[in-house]
């Protein structure tokens, strides 16, 4: 049984492998001792927010940083070894890999 390509463009098999690679950074930073921060400091998806403030208005973008804070906490919890709920991160790298 083979499984149908579901993506419509590559505009969305980029975000998906996008967020693929933000996944497995995640997951490496979790496993291995390393400078746990710098995983999510400085990542290209809050260069895509910053870029965002100037094209969106100020609802939007309020809106937009909300909730790009509410998941680096996520992904922090998680590198840090204290999130339980795995979809929470997925959701998480989805919405960086949009921003990237």
């Amino acid at each position: 049984m083979v499984n149908s390509y579901i993506l419509k463009n590559t505009h969305q098999a980029s975000i998906v492998g996008i967020s693929f690679d933000y996944l497995i950074r995640f997951e490496i930073a979790k496993t291995v001792n390393c400078d746990k921060q710098s995983v999510y400091k400085n990542i290209v998806a809050k260069k895509g927010l910053k870029k965002l403030e100037s094209y969106t208005d100020r609802k939007t973008f309020r809106a937009l940083k909300k909730e790009y804070n509410k998941c680096i906490k996520i992904i922090m919890k998680h590198v840090l070894g204290s999130v339980s709920v795995y979809k929470n991160v997925i959701t998480s790298a989805c919405f960086l890999g949009t921003l990237d």
